[in-house]
């Protein structure tokens, strides 16, 4: 059981690294895709890649584990290669805090970013008293977590009179 699982791992490497590098490669930029759109081409790409790599090994005769392993490695550090020199040294930095915020929308919530941004210059008013981060003045659920921020108090609402009449008269 155990060693079947680490096949699955295994493919899943062989599969998504050399197609997330491919795909970081083509398109660069990182709003160009969205992180499911980045995930399907990745895996589109991986599976042309490790297709590209059996069809040649096929044809030198070489189907053994070793040449294949080779040759996943060398085509994994070209595409990474090409994905550095495309988009520079902070791609991959980029894209794990992208893949790390799609993963934590699927669970639901967004836990705060490894790396803090910068903080807007607009003054900031309200605090969350979830997860005591400061929002802008103007939200009404905590940008950070979603949970709702400070109920109004009772000098901010305000009270309605309606009359109504019927004259009777026709």
């Amino acid at each position: 059981m155990l060693a079947k699982i680490g096949y699955v791992i295994a493919g899943l490497l062989l599969i998504g690294v050399p197609g997330f590098l491919f795909s970081v490669a083509l398109y660069p930029n990182r709003k160009s895709l969205g992180f499911w759109e980045r995930t399907g081409v990745s895996i589109g790409l991986g599976i042309l890649v490790v297709i590209y790599e059996v069809a040649t090994l096929a044809k030198l005769k070489s189907m053994t584990l070793e040449p294949f392993l080779a040759m996943a490695t060398g085509v994994g550090v070209a595409l990474g290669v090409m994905a550095i020199i495309r988009k520079g040294t902070g791609a991959v930095q980029e894209y794990i805090e992208e893949i790390r915020i799609g993963l934590a929308k699927i669970g639901g919530r967004i836990p705060k970013p490894v790396k803090k941004m910068e903080k807007p210059s607009a003054p900031i008013e309200q605090k969350c008293e979830a997860c005591g981060e400061a929002n802008p003045p103007d939200v009404v659920y905590c940008i950070y977590c979603g949970n709702p921020l400070k109920k109004p108090q009772e000098s901010e609402k305000s009270d309605v009179q309606v009359q109504a009449s019927d004259s009777g008269a026709v």
